[in-house]
């Protein structure tokens, strides 16, 4: 446990977001849906948002620094993988209200409705086809919000013991004694880091969720 020398009265965040899908079907949808947009005029909206597709690399990948398409969604199946990519894309694109195609002076609606359906057409296909999954979101927050994290019970026995060990000895007292104002005072002063990963990797036989939170 690191302890931060200076004292933050001001909540702050930051979040990262890793997304790989090892699926040549789904590659190649997606890589034929952008080509077809960009034909229309319309850009290349998988692009614009930070989500990539290679069919020679039979990959679809991204990766998103602070708050973005897919913060806080993060599948804890294979089965939902493509509902949590599709939804995080249709949000994506209602949030926009279209994209802003090269050269164009007006905005323009993309249609994702055709792309979702298609997925969805297909998706035990793709399901079948995809070889790994790697996907994960993690929040690094500071100052100001111990009580939430208190309340949203994101602390464990173990980590609660610890740092109440911490102040009773930076106290001169019992455990007994620190009360949760003493707890609220500390951890605020503390970084705290929430990841949440999903893994599949087929040949391995491979498939879960973690979601580990902890102190720094």
């Amino acid at each position: 446990m690191k302890v931060r020398g200076d004292f933050v009265t001001n909540s702050s965040s930051s979040s990262f977001c890793h997304l790989s899908i090892k699926c040549k079907p789904l590659a190649e949808m997606l890589e034929n849906y952008d080509r077809v947009v960009k034909g229309r005029g319309q850009g290349e909206f998988l692009q614009s948002i930070g989500l990539h597709a290679d069919s020679s690399r039979e990959e679809v990948w991204g990766d998103w620094e602070e708050r973005d398409i897919f913060d806080e969604q993060v599948p804890d199946s294979l089965g939902e993988v493509l509902s949590v990519l599709c939804r995080g894309v249709v949000n994506e694109s209602h949030e926009r209200m279209g994209v802003l195609g090269a050269g164009m002076k007006e905005p323009t609606r993309i249609p994702i409705a055709p792309l979702v359906r298609a997925i969805a057409e297909h998706r035990d296909e793709i399901e079948e086809a995809t070889e790994e999954v790697s996907w994960s979101v993690s929040d690094t927050e500071w100052g100001g919000d111990s009580e939430t994290r208190f309340d949203q019970g994101m602390y464990d026995a173990e980590s609660l013991l610890e740092v109440k060990q911490i102040i009773a000895a930076q106290k001169g007292c019992s455990i007994e004694e620190v009360n949760n104002d003493d707890f609220f005072e500390y951890v605020a002063d503390c970084t705290s880091m929430n990841t949440r990963t999903f893994t599949f990797n087929r040949a391995k036989n491979v498939e879960e969720f973690e979601n580990d939170f902890s102190l720094l």
